[in-house]
């Protein structure tokens, strides 16, 4: 997701080791899985193909993605990680024809195999706000499995 993640442990000792490198290691398998600019990850593949039909995608990122959708819902539509590219046109009525194109409700889900698919070739996600959120909440169960 290309974010600095800092953890400080009060004591250098072997239990602190203990603790923080599965967190790493952790860190490290979301990011394999929600990273936009990584070629590795699976979301990258994901904006790469699924305009293209049907994409099948691991049950960890579909939850994270109907858990998007929700938070879509619940903001009114304020929250939606398919707008990054508005961020890189260069003029306002490139960005306004744009805009037609995206949204979380050009995104459908197939349940039943795990699936995504983009209603067209500009639709992309970018899960950097939900991810770093998720990156965390792992981080705390793993934290509590410590005390």
């Amino acid at each position: 997701m290309g974010t600095r993640c800092t953890i400080v442990i009060p004591a250098l000792d072997d239990e602190s080791y203990q603790v923080t490198i599965p967190i790493q290691k952790e860190f490290e398998r979301i990011e394999s899985i929600l990273s936009w600019f990584s070629p590795n990850s699976e979301l990258y593949r994901v904006n790469r193909h699924a305009h293209l039909d049907f994409f099948p995608v691991s049950v960890e990122l579909f939850k994270l993605i109907e858990k998007t959708k929700v938070y879509h819902t619940q903001t009114t539509g304020y929250y939606d990680p398919t707008m990054r590219p508005l961020n890189q046109q260069p003029t306002l009525s490139t960005r306004k024809e744009l805009r037609t194109y995206l949204g979380l409700d050009k995104v459908r889900l197939n349940k039943k195999d795990h699936s995504i698919f983009f209603e067209n070739k500009h639709v992309d996600l970018d899960f950097g706000a939900i991810g770093k959120g998720y990156a965390l909440d792992q981080a705390k169960k793993i934290l509590g499995q410590f005390h």
